[in-house]
């Protein structure tokens, strides 16, 4: 693609270090720190120590099966899962509420049908669950981590994300 439109590629970069250069600080990358990207399609876990990128781990999960789990569970499609998880989507069941509603509309033309924020949590705190005990057990196998560990993606934008990693 990037041929087809005339255009040349100066030099190609591995998506943790670049993340790694504006997601984590220059003194943590050099005490240690992981930096845990939940993607669409997986989740990235990469260590840094003395300044360099030290391990690298990808657990073949992510956020796309938050979205496939709604979509199954609520018998919509994939873009009204990834509408709902977006826009009324939480992670953490006890910090959800059943007085916020959100309108799901079902696939083949069924009348919109309304879901509790604590609803939805019962369907994404589990896959997210999930999520963070694959981080939990390749990090346990990596040892000390002195700068501790930053999330990012998209993802952990939900609200709950970081109690439940918590």
């Amino acid at each position: 693609c990037v041929e087809k439109a005339d255009l040349d590629i100066s030099d190609i970069y591995l998506q943790p270090l670049a993340a790694g250069e504006v997601s984590v600080s220059k003194d943590e990358r050099a005490l240690g720190v992981a930096l845990v990207d939940i993607g669409g399609s997986q989740t990235t876990i990469s260590t840094f120590k003395d300044g360099s990128l030290e391990s690298l781990k990808v657990a073949p999960v992510g956020g796309s099966h938050v979205t496939n789990d709604i979509s199954v569970g609520l018998r919509v499609t994939q873009a009204e899962a990834e509408r709902v998880k977006m826009e009324h989507g939480h992670a953490y069941i006890d910090d959800t509420s059943d007085e916020v509603l959100a309108t799901v509309h079902p696939m083949g033309g069924h009348e919109p049908e309304e879901y509790s924020q604590q609803d939805l949590a019962h369907i994404i705190e589990p896959r997210m669950e999930e999520i963070f005990e694959i981080i939990a057990e390749e990090l346990a196998g990596i040892g000390d981590i002195p700068g501790g560990v930053v999330l990012t993606g998209g993802t952990v934008m939900m609200p709950g994300t970081l109690e439940l990693a918590r």
